[in-house]
């Protein structure tokens, strides 16, 4: 009942809109309409600009972090400025994140980094770069499972895991990280 006495409020007041304008309620009907289609053609142009605008704005953001990235490399490093940009761009990526922005075109995959900068500290490191996830993986020695036998008191097995990386390289890609984490699954099965 409340929903039937509204609509006919809404009506009336179109109604009386039209008749004050000299317009018939149809004339009146397709006048919205037509400003209505117009209002829509209009945000769709604006869209499309934003659109544009966005991809500007990505793209100024990418470069502003490889800059970034160049003055953090610069400031572990004795380099000069003027030799940052092409360092950042020829030189090995110190992250994953580095690599993918200076060559979105990387695939998830092995890459070389060098989390500690280029020249300074250890050498560079082989690790997996998950580009969809930005995540970095550094491999290790047990990937694979690893049957330990019957092993039923504590402290029967012992394992040491070999990482592909040095402690210090670890540290420093643990630094340049949002977040750093390990896991190693266990599976144990009675026999």
């Amino acid at each position: 009942m409340a929903r039937h006495i509204k609509m006919v409020f809404y009506v009336g007041i179109l109604l009386a809109v039209a008749m004050a304008n000299g317009l018939t309620l149809e004339e009146r009907f397709e006048e919205l309409s037509n400003n209505f289609v117009e209002m829509k053609r209009i945000l769709a142009i604006k869209d499309s600009r934003l659109e544009a605008l966005e991809l500007k704005v990505q793209q100024h953001e990418e470069k502003v972090t490889q800059l970034e990235l160049a003055l953090i490399n610069a400031k572990s490093s004795p380099m000069k400025l003027n030799e940052i940009s092409s360092t950042a761009r020829n030189g090995i990526p110190r992250t994953c994140r580095e690599a993918h922005l200076a060559d979105p075109s990387l695939t998830s995959g092995m890459h070389w980094i060098d989390p500690d900068g280029q020249a300074v500290g250890d050498d560079p490191i082989y690790v997996y770069c998950d580009m969809i996830s930005g995540s970095t993986s550094i491999v290790h020695d047990t990937e694979t499972p690893t049957d330990v036998g019957h092993c039923l008191d504590p402290g029967c097995y012992s394992k040491s895991i070999n990482y592909n990386a040095t402690i210090r390289q670890m540290a420093a890609l643990a630094q340049l990280s949002n977040e750093c984490h390990q896991s190693i699954q266990v599976s144990c099965h009675l026999k």
